[in-house]
């Protein structure tokens, strides 16, 4: 697996650490033409998963982020931590993780439960975990999608399993009482000549939306926060019952866009403004990682959750 090049790290606004990506690294997606020639095109397969699991504030960055091509795929990402976990002393317990196979690309954006212990890495276990499962998937047509998203969850329910319980947190005060959980959303996205097939799923209040750069007008795949709030959130591991999935063929002008839930009750709370700076984002060619990010740099009384958000917009 390629990772990005040319990380940069520097105190910021946010009172911590960046992580940007951009650019190109080596790598290959095979891009079929409509007079069927193949282009090998150079992608970025990122972000790398932590250097170390521990839950030293050090390891995880407070603000990460990335803005590359993935064949003829544009992609934006960032995660940002949230108020309540910077002025508790805890590191961010979102993330996202992306790659690309062949002729398809996988995306996700996890959430840590925030009373289990190891959240963050329950996260970044079950991003990556998704995100090589659905290349491999897409890849190799195996199956439906809805038959396979069953094993999904049973393979990042069993990878989530393995993410230590320790149930102390030596660096906060806060006391984690459950084991390692996390919401998920992936999605896989499959180009062929003109058409981009989107195969998406989620597992708890994380989100799958698409934004019509036409219109800007969202359509709400996975439902709204207000349909999925319940009592106890479903997180992995769990049953493959608790989870959504489905399977659309995207319009040109559409954007998919991954969320966990401190963005998705901002975009249920501010629609038109959070359409209105996405369709700026992806059509800024030059936008960088940083300039991106600032995306979730907003202030809504009540929503102090760390904040992940995920683009994808096919540009060829």
């Amino acid at each position: 697996m390629t990772v990005g090049k040319g990380e940069a790290r520097a105190g910021n606004g946010f009172g911590g650490i960046f992580s940007w990506f951009g650019g190109k690294v080596e790598g290959l997606w095979k891009f079929t033409h409509d007079d069927s020639s193949t282009e090998q095109v150079a992608v970025e397969i990122a972000p790398a998963p932590l250097s170390s699991l521990g839950a030293e504030r050090e390891t995880v960055p407070d603000v990460v982020g990335h803005r590359c091509e993935l064949g003829p795929l544009q992609l934006s990402a960032a995660s940002l931590i949230g108020r309540r976990h910077r002025r508790n002393g805890e590191v961010r317990e979102d993330t996202y993780a992306f790659s690309a196979g062949e002729r398809s690309c996988a995306v996700a954006v996890a959430d840590g439960v925030g009373s289990a212990v190891n959240a963050h890495i329950a996260a970044e276990v079950a991003a990556w975990c998704a995100v090589d499962d659905i290349v491999h998937w897409a890849d190799t047509g195996t199956s439906e999608w809805n038959d396979h998203c069953v094993e999904l969850v049973h393979s990042t329910s069993e990878a989530v399993r393995q993410v230590e319980d320790t149930r102390t947190d030596a660096t906060t005060s806060v006391v984690k009482n459950n084991p390692p959980a996390t919401t998920l959303a992936a999605a896989a996205l499959r180009v062929a000549d003109e058409v981009t097939v989107l195969s998406w799923l989620t597992y708890g209040d994380s989100a799958v939306l698409l934004l019509s750069l036409a219109d800007g007008q969202w359509t709400w795949l996975s439902g709204r926060p207000q349909e999925l709030r319940t009592s106890v959130t479903p997180a992995l591991p769990g049953s493959p019952d608790a989870s959504s999935c489905g399977e659309v063929a995207l319009q040109p002008d559409d954007v998919l866009v991954l969320v966990t839930d401190g963005v998705s009750e901002a975009v249920e709370a501010m629609p038109d403004e959070f359409a209105a700076a996405i369709v700026v984002a992806v059509r800024e060619e030059d936008m960088s990682a940083a300039k991106f990010a600032t995306l979730l740099d907003f202030d809504i009384r009540g929503m102090g959750d760390d904040r992940t958000i995920l683009v994808v917009r096919r540009t060829r």
